[in-house]
Order: structure tokens, then C-alpha cells, then sequence
């Protein structure tokens, strides 16, 4: 099965793939999709009109009347350029300096790429808070957003001793929020450290995604 996401008339060019095993003496499948709608063909495409994860129930009929069952799990990803369709007016879109990944469009701390990835509004300023950062009893915690169909564009965490040399780190912690979730990284301060202010952490945050 082909998956198609699309929102309005934009499709998010994304895929999710489904495979089974079919022997030769299967009749009909018939696959029934969460929002009540079936297809009969053994390789049907389906059109979703947002990313996030759907099921789908798959049963298989084979020449004797025998009936096989299974659901399968179906990711549909997003894009940037159809999150961008998305969001700005055709106008905009030809101008990058207000649609490009790395306009501002609302002024405030994130470019735009950045805005996908973290599942914010480009056109509506946010806190440079949203990319956060505290150090206490020498524990250090940083915490941000991540749009989860946004696979094309991964924040990547990184650390440096000196601003010059940098390895890159996992996050520790992950709460679910539908399709975003709040990532966290934490670690124990082994040497007096600063707390970036807001707008350091932003700009790092730029650099990282």
C-alpha cells in the first residue's frame, strides 16, 4: 500500500509503507481505514490530509473461505516545503526572505526551519523561552519542542567545551504531546558552567537544527 499525506491541496510528499506476504492462494484483501473508508485493490493508495500515525485492518481471504487479520501502523511524515504551502500565501512563498528556512518572519528568536521543526507558528512570535535551559543543585536541563513528522528536518543536540569543537549528544527524556513532544537533556555539571540568557540559547538552537 502506497500512503499519500496531503493537506488541502498540498500534498506533504510523504510515504508510509505497507508490506505483507501473499501466497498464491489468496482471493481478496480488503483494507478498512480508521475514518471508515475500504479499498479491495492489493495495493491501494490512501490519501491522509495531515501527518501523524493511523491504522489501518488488513484481512485476507484465500480460495477456501479462510480469513486472516492484521492491523497495521502507518506513519505519515511531513515536508518542509508543504508545511510552508501551508502557511504562507503564494506571494510569500516566492519571496525567501519571508518563507525561506531561514527567514524570520515574525521577528522573534527561530527561522523558519527551525519553527517547522520545533512545530511552532512562523507568523507568531514565541518566547525565546521555548528553547529552554536551567542549572540547578548542578544538574543541567535543557528542554525544546519537536514536530515529530518533521523526519526531513532533525534537531541534532550538540555540546562544546569551547565553542569551536562540538560532539553531538541524545536527549534523555521524551513526553508525548500528540504530534509534538517535549525533549529534554539532562546532565550533571562537572565544572562550574554558564546558563546561556534566551536569546544565546536561540541562537544556538539555530545552529543545532
Amino acid at each position: 500500500m502506497r500512503a499519500i499525506g496531503q493537506r488541502n491541496q498540498w500534498p506533504y510528499a510523504a510515504h508510509g509503507q505497507l508490506h505483507r506476504q501473499r501466497r498464491a492462494r489468496d482471493r481478496a484483501a480488503q483494507w478498512t481505514f480508521e475514518d471508515g473508508e475500504f479499498a479491495t485493490n492489493t495495493n491501494p493508495v490512501k490519501t491522509f490530509r495531515s501527518p501523524g500515525t493511523y491504522h489501518a485492518r488488513l484481512t485476507v481471504t484465500d480460495t477456501n473461505g479462510n480469513t486472516a487479520q492484521c492491523l497495521v501502523t502507518i506513519n505519515v511524515n511531513s515536508r518542509f516545503d508543504a508545511w510552508r504551502a501551508g502557511k504562507f500565501t503564494a506571494a510569500e512563498l516566492a519571496n525567501t526572505n519571508i518563507s525561506g528556512a531561514a527567514a524570520n518572519t515574525d521577528s522573534d528568536e527561530f527561522p523558519n526551519l527551525l519553527e517547522y521543526a520545533m512545530g511552532l507558528d512562523p507568523k507568531t512570535p514565541d518566547p525565546a523561552s521555548t528553547f529552554s535551559a536551567t542549572l540547578s543543585n548542578s544538574l543541567f536541563t535543557l528542554s525544546f519542542p519537536h514536530y515529530k513528522p518533521a523526519t526531513d528536518a532533525p534537531i541534532v543536540l550538540e555540546v562544546s567545551p569551547d565553542l569551536l569543537n562540538w560532539s553531538s549528544v541524545a536527549t534523555t527524556q521524551s513526553l508525548d504531546q500528540g504530534l509534538t513532544e517535549k525533549l529534554t537533556h539532562q546532565e550533571t555539571a562537572s565544572a562550574p558552567c554558564e546558563v546561556f540568557p534566551p536569546e544565546m540559547l536561540a541562537a544556538i538552537a539555530a545552529r543545532v537544527a
